[in-house]
């Protein structure tokens, strides 16, 4: 019992790492092109 619950946890974590990059990716394509546009273009430090 102990093991499927550490499987559903570890689920839950997967979950929220894919809705953490999707909205990285919500950000780098709506939030980055208008700080680009405000903003003078320099390279990115982190990748």
């Amino acid at each position: 019992m102990a093991q499927l619950s550490h499987v559903i946890q570890g689920l839950e974590v997967t979950a929220f790492q894919r809705m953490l990059t999707s909205w990285e990716a919500i950000v780098f394509l709506f939030i980055r092109p208008r700080v680009q546009q405000v903003l003078p273009v320099r390279p990115p430090q982190e990748l």
